[in-house]
C-alpha cells in the first residue's frame, strides 16, 4: 500500500494484478507515463492518452480506470463498425483483438 502512495508508476504496475482483474502490468514511457495496459496472457491494450501518475492514489486511479475503459470502449466500437456488418465469425476468431472485445463481438454476431 505504500509503493501505491508514492505514485512511482513501476510501483502502481507491481500492484495492477490486485487491483484489476486481468490486467497483470503497464507499459511505462521516458517520461513515466502509464502508456497501456498488459494482461497475464500478453495482450496489449494501448491508452489513447498517457496516464500520469501524480497526486493522491484516488486521483490517479480513477484516471487510470475512466483510461482502461476509454480504451476497451474505442476498441469495441471500431471492431463493431467493421466486423458486425460483414457477420463473419472467422473475422472475429482470426483476429489479433484482446479477449474482452472478442467475446463482446462474438456475442454481437450470435
Amino acid at each position: 500500500l505504500l509503493e501505491l502512495l508514492s505514485a512511482e508508476p513501476a510501483a502502481v504496475g507491481n500492484h495492477l494484478r490486485m487491483l484489476f482483474e486481468g490486467v497483470s502490468s503497464v507499459k511505462v514511457n521516458a517520461h513515466n507515463r502509464l502508456t497501456a495496459m498488459v494482461s497475464e496472457e500478453g495482450e496489449m491494450v494501448p491508452f489513447a492518452e498517457p496516464v500520469k501518475v501524480e497526486g493522491s492514489v484516488e486521483e490517479y486511479l480513477s484516471l487510470l480506470v475512466a483510461t482502461m475503459q476509454t480504451a476497451i470502449s474505442d476498441i469495441a466500437r471500431e471492431q463493431a463498425e467493421t466486423i458486425v456488418p460483414k457477420g463473419e465469425l472467422s473475422l472475429v476468431l482470426d483476429s489479433h483483438l484482446p479477449s474482452q472485445v472478442a467475446v463482446l463481438m462474438l456475442q454481437l454476431l450470435t
